[in-house]
């Protein structure tokens, strides 16, 4: 928004407020952007959506249909909720057998490159990849490029952008005679050209397996890449390694160790922080039950933190399946699924814990992390997804019963705060059951859902847009969003208790005026007696009315009524807010408004406020100066006078 500076002593602050009760700072909320329970995307009996990015505010969607000869599609959908290629989705590869388990990443050109298992040879499973741009078009050959088909299965591909508009690529590997899993690596560029050996580098062999590959790009052209190992022998342990833009290792053969602790360690999570460190998550069976630990490797293949790992929740029960996403500041948020909660008298209970671990590797918020939610259903995921400065944490909800599981959704902010509903924000509850949801921000406050639905009868993907609102009613979509979100943001603004701003309510007079009082702090209401006959000494407003008349900002009418329930009109606001703010009314200016004329009372008001910008006129020129002004015109008004 270009705010103008208006003038350089007083800022006028005009708080919108409902019959001069003002009410708490509105608390973020969860506003869905399309229809209510999601959009359809498809229904080819699909399996395991992911999504990316368009870099327009929209997504692109990816996942394997029907039950024999599965094959991979994708769908994208604009900022609008509308779907922008083939029904049932494009497909990206129908060769022989079954291609399953897709991951994608953006191309960084509106486009994806997307990854998958592949049992075309109908012998080994093998990878493959394509990229396809942002019409549905694949760019690679059809059917996919190979990215490894060497003798024995490659399965689990991961995917990374190399910052080049290619990808790099980790999958677990059994190319090896003696059966055991590696892992290995592929850089392919953005033409679809394998930039390093055939079949892929090589990360990790060890004896016995490596398995479970996670990576994050190392900001250089390569990647880091965390596995399971069980090199140990009885134990399983966490391993890293750093991949160059060259395809080779840039740490000790084998990898740096992560966490060799007693026990297993397993189910590894990544991401990196701002400078490329990587911050590792896992599951840690060191002590009674499973925990959640975490570690910092830097690009040299230095552990930053405690060796094996900073306890992030060592709680009764079991923690599990951790998932990562950095905070911007070095450190991560992670979440997790918990069982604190079971006892025998309740029974198994399965929650969503959260912690904030900062770039020393302490705990930011309360020891063993936040309670989240108490309804997770059994078996599934806790996920966390970067939204701006927050963090979205989302699952799979058991709450209306197993035949009926739903996703919800929660956004903490760094501090800690759940700053929507205690127990969530239903994404979805729709009939027979909602799984496999996953998200992707769109923007500072948006994000898009993605998740199979059992609404039909038959498997289905479908889509929810949802934004971080300060008001339910007033998203992006709304025209005067800009404006209000701004004074919002400044606290100058508040809704309703339910969370409602109400753009489209008019305003009255009695509480405009209180609003122009508080705002421009001029001290507290007045308790002289009431110049106005309809103004009682017990109506609420009369304390405000009257300080706005002894500093000349209201006049009355000229019964000596104030009429202080009438609407207010776009002309009456015009003129307060010139003299609230200290303008001198000019008639020099000349507007272009066919129904504002000299011989209109406000004329001045109204010429000196177009003058400084305050106020416009219509789509079609008009200024409607009787009419009463709507709480989103307030609200841009008031926008054009705040000095920034």
């Amino acid at each position: 928004m270009n705010i103008r500076r208006a003038y350089s002593s007083l800022m006028v602050l005009i708080v919108v407020a409902n019959m001069g009760l003002l009410t708490p700072p509105a608390i973020a909320v969860f506003a869905p952007l399309w229809q209510i329970n999601g959009i359809f995307v498809a229904s080819n009996k699909p399996h395991e959506p992911q999504l990316v990015s368009d870099g327009a505010g929209g997504a692109i969607i990816v996942w394997y249909g029907s039950d024999l000869d599965s094959d991979i599609y994708a769908q994208r959908v604009d900022a609008e909720g509308t779907l922008l290629w083939r029904d049932e989705g494009q497909i990206i590869c129908s060769a022989p057998n079954n291609q399953i388990a897709p991951s994608i990443i953006s191309d960084g050109e509106g486009g994806a490159i997307t990854v998958w298992t592949d049992f075309r040879s109908g012998t080994d499973n093998d990878v493959y990849a394509q990229r396809m741009n942002s019409e549905g078009k694949v760019l690679w050959r059809a059917n996919g490029i190979p990215i490894a088909t060497g003798s024995g299965d490659q399965v689990m591909p991961v995917i990374a952008s190399d910052g080049s508009g290619g990808a790099i690529v980790a999958w677990q590997d059994e190319r090896g005679e003696d059966g055991d899993s590696d892992i290995y690596a592929q850089r392919i560029t953005k033409d679809g050209k394998a930039a390093w050996a055939r079949n892929g580098a090589l990360v990790a062999s060890m004896p016995s397996s490596q398995t479970e590959p996670v990576l994050t790009t190392d900001g250089a052209g390569g990647a880091i890449i965390a596995w399971q190992d069980m090199r140990a022998g009885e134990d399983i342990n966490i391993y890293a390694q750093r991949i160059g833009a060259d395809g080779k290792q840039k740490w000790p053969p084998g990898g740096v160790a992560v966490c060799t602790a007693k026990g297993n360690q397993g189910q590894p999570a990544i991401t990196s922080e701002p400078s490329r460190e990587a911050v590792i998550s896992w599951t840690d069976g060191r002590g009674v039950d499973e925990d959640i630990y975490a570690q910092k490797v830097d690009l040299t293949g230095n552990i930053k933190w405690t060796p094996d790992g900073v306890a992030v929740c060592t709680a009764l029960g079991n923690q599990l399946l951790p998932r990562i996403v950095s905070n911007d500041s070095g450190g991560a948020v992670i979440g997790w699924v918990d069982t604190r909660g079971t006892t025998a008298a309740s029974g198994y209970a399965q929650q969503a814990y959260m912690q904030r671990i900062d770039a020393d590797g302490r705990a930011v918020w309360e020891a063993n992390g936040i309670f989240v939610n108490a309804t997770v259903l059994r078996e599934s995921s806790v996920h966390v997804q970067r939204v701006g400065r927050q963090s979205l944490v989302y699952w799979v909800d058991q709450r209306n019963g197993l035949e009926n599981i739903d996703i919800y959704a929660q956004l903490v902010n760094d501090e800690g705060k759940r700053l929507w509903k205690a127990d969530g924000e239903a994404v979805v509850s729709a009939p027979r059951g909602q799984a496999q949801p996953t998200a992707v921000a769109t923007g500072a406050k948006s994000a898009i859902f993605v998740w199979l639905d059992g609404r039909s009868g038959v498997g289905a993907v479908y889509a929810q847009k949802a934004e971080d609102a300060r008001f339910k009613d007033v998203t992006t979509l709304h025209w005067a969003y800009e404006y209000i979100s701004f004074l919002a943001d400044r606290d100058i603004i508040e809704g309703y208790p339910n969370n409602l701003f109400y753009p489209d309510r008019s305003m009255t007079r009695a509480e405009f005026v209180k609003i122009i009082i508080l705002a421009i702090g001029k001290g507290a209401p007045s308790a002289s007696s009431s110049h106005f006959a309809d103004v009682a000494d017990g109506f609420w407003a009369k304390g405000y009315i009257e300080r706005a008349k002894e500093l000349g900002i209201v006049a009355g009418y000229p019964d000596g009524t104030f009429r202080p329930n009438n609407s207010i009109s776009r002309q009456e606001i015009a003129k307060i807010v010139i003299l609230a703010g200290g303008f001198t009314p000019e008639t020099d200016f000349r507007a272009d408004f066919p129904d504002a004329t000299e011989d209109l009372w406000s004329w001045p008001y109204v010429l000196e406020a177009a003058n400084q910008n305050i106020i416009t006129a219509y789509p079609d020129g008009a200024f409607r100066p009787t009419n009463t002004a709507t709480r989103a015109e307030a609200s841009k008004m008031v926008a054009g006078t705040i000095e920034e």
